[in-house]
């Protein structure tokens, strides 16, 4: 059975943990290494997805809350047709907050299986959960990903905020998607 865990809460052991690989050693050293600390210190909080038959991590996502400045991704026409309106226009808004989600990886042994599929259908859950709950301002999900997740993303919904204009990778691809179009996935 998978079991969603909140990492300051695990029961799961530091050898469990450890074991994690997701085919990107950053991604695998934040998890094992880090993930603790970046809690302890209030910048983000990890869940983790658990198969407690195979005693095994299948994926986790780090999240937190960021202010987007619109004037760094002004000019670019997939951001401001999708999330600048003229409302905000005429308040002279200059920032806006967002749901961030830090990292997002998968073990490798359950990629290409639905799975991350499955933890972003989680996050979109949450993130609706949250805004009812407590009516905060926040109308977006935010995700710097790497080259090789943009295709994930964008077949979960997320639009490029500003693409790399001459050609070349980028070292992230800042992506975003509204609440809108989250409700549509989630109650279509």
């Amino acid at each position: 059975m998978i079991k969603k865990i909140f990492y300051n809460s695990s029961i799961v052991s530091n050898r469990i943990i450890r074991q994690f690989n997701c085919g990107n050693p950053r991604l695998n050293i934040f998890f094992i290494d880090e993930a603790a600390e970046s809690e302890r210190c209030g910048i983000g909080n990890t869940t983790f997805f658990y198969d407690d038959v195979d005693e095994r991590v299948i994926g986790y996502f780090t999240v937190s809350f960021r202010r987007i400045n619109i004037k760094e991704y002004s000019g670019y026409p997939s951001f401001e047709r999708v999330f600048i309106n003229d409302f905000i226009n005429t308040l002279k808004v200059e920032q806006f907050p967002v749901f961030e989600i830090m990292r997002f990886a998968v073990d490798v042994d359950y990629q290409n299986k639905n799975v991350g599929t499955s933890m972003m259908l989680e996050i979109y859950k949450d993130i609706m959960d949250f805004r009812l709950k407590y009516n905060l301002p926040v109308n977006n999900i935010f995700i710097e990903s790497l080259y090789d997740a943009t295709e994930f993303y964008v077949n979960l919904g997320f639009e490029f905020m500003k693409n790399s204009d001459n050609q070349e990778m980028l070292e992230s691809y800042p992506m975003m998607i509204n609440l809108e179009k989250i409700s549509s996935i989630l109650y279509a």
